[in-house]
């Protein structure tokens, strides 16, 4: 009789964590660039958009606002952290940052990419940036390698 109150539980969607061995699939740092665009040439070179992939979002706040950052974006769900630099010339891009007082993040969140959900949050981070005094520089899509499910960046938070 009161089984319309109980609901049934859904199992809690599967959080991916770049251990460093993802891969991108997608990217776009022009804000000019159609984000269905972009997804579609990552589609005709093979990328598999049909399952749960890391969005990535190169954003840059100022110092004094980094942790009002941090904290609007856990709560809209992203993973918050410092941005990694992977060249030399990104390392003195990031110097010059601290030295105009601006911080580089990196928010990532799961997501299955459609050019809605893409650009849905691609405008979200970049309202937030902002409305803080930074600025959103680009996204990227990432891939965990192809293989076992259980050793390949998945987190289903039971470990």
């Amino acid at each position: 009789m009161w089984t319309f109150l109980r609901r049934r539980k859904l199992p809690s969607p599967v959080l991916l964590v770049d251990d460093g061995t993802f891969e991108v699939v997608a990217e776009s740092f022009d804000p000019a660039s159609s984000d269905v665009a972009v997804l579609s040439e990552a589609e005709q070179a093979g990328a598999d958009l049909s399952r749960s992939l890391l969005l990535r979002h190169a954003v840059e706040v100022p110092i004094a606002a980094s942790s009002l950052a941090r904290e609007q974006l856990a709560a809209d769900g992203y993973v918050v952290g410092e941005r990694i630099s992977d060249s030399a010339s990104e390392s003195v891009a990031d110097a010059s940052s601290a030295s105009r007082g601006m911080l580089q993040l990196r928010a990532d969140r799961t997501v299955r990419a459609t050019g809605l959900v893409v650009a849905q949050e691609r405008a979200r981070v970049a309202g937030l940036a902002a409305r803080l005094g930074g600025d959103v520089h680009g996204w990227q899509l990432l891939a965990p390698p192809p293989g076992d499910r259980d050793h390949a960046g998945y987190d289903r938070g039971d470990r």
